[in-house]
């Protein structure tokens, strides 16, 4: 016996109706496995690695060096002749572009009092955020302590407004502790 038209259709329509439960079913079983979506990153700016680059480094041949950090101002030759420490900071930022940071460093001494002082209390850089995850190497120098001693140099994340007051703190990282000897 031949199975009419409408039988024909019928199981047709069946097998297509179960096809497409089973395709409904495991995309739900696909998307349930899928990791969610990434929300709208905004960790803490962090300060992957530190690394001493010079001891005794005179001001004025830091600046030589890295011109880009030269503070809008000009020097005196006793402060080009200062001595310091310079250092490379791999930093990495994730969030919204157009975020404003503000990259500081503080002197301390190993025990983690701070060295008093306007010349160990600095601002590194502003940043201003020009993608949602960037990465820049950042150059610093800091000024000889005048006590010998072993020291840390504590870099600072600092979230600013948009008037470049600083409105909250993001992360921070120390330097390897080192000695530091007058000459």
């Amino acid at each position: 016996m031949k199975p009419t038209l409408k039988q024909v259709g019928a199981g047709v329509g069946a097998s297509v109706g179960v096809l497409a439960s089973l395709v409904g079913v495991l995309s739900y079983i696909d998307d349930k496995r899928k990791d969610p979506p990434p929300p709208d990153r905004k960790s803490p700016p962090e300060i992957q690695r530190i690394t001493l680059h010079d001891s005794a480094e005179p001001l004025g041949d830091y600046l030589r060096k890295n011109p880009s950090r030269k503070k809008k101002r000009s020097y005196t030759p006793a402060e080009l002749r200062r001595r310091g420490y310079s250092f490379l900071l791999d930093v990495r930022a994730e969030g919204p572009v157009g975020r404003r940071l503000r990259l500081r460093f503080r002197l301390r001494v190993e025990d983690g009092d701070p060295v008093p002082g306007a010349d160990y209390d600095q601002i590194v850089s502003d940043f201003t955020t020009s993608s949602p995850d960037q990465e820049a190497e950042v150059p610093a120098w800091v000024p000889d302590p005048i006590e010998p001693g072993r020291y840390v140099v504590r870099f600072t994340f600092e979230r600013l407004d948009g008037k470049g007051q600083v409105v909250g703190f993001e992360s921070e990282k120390d330097s390897r502790p080192f000695e530091h000897a007058p000459s």
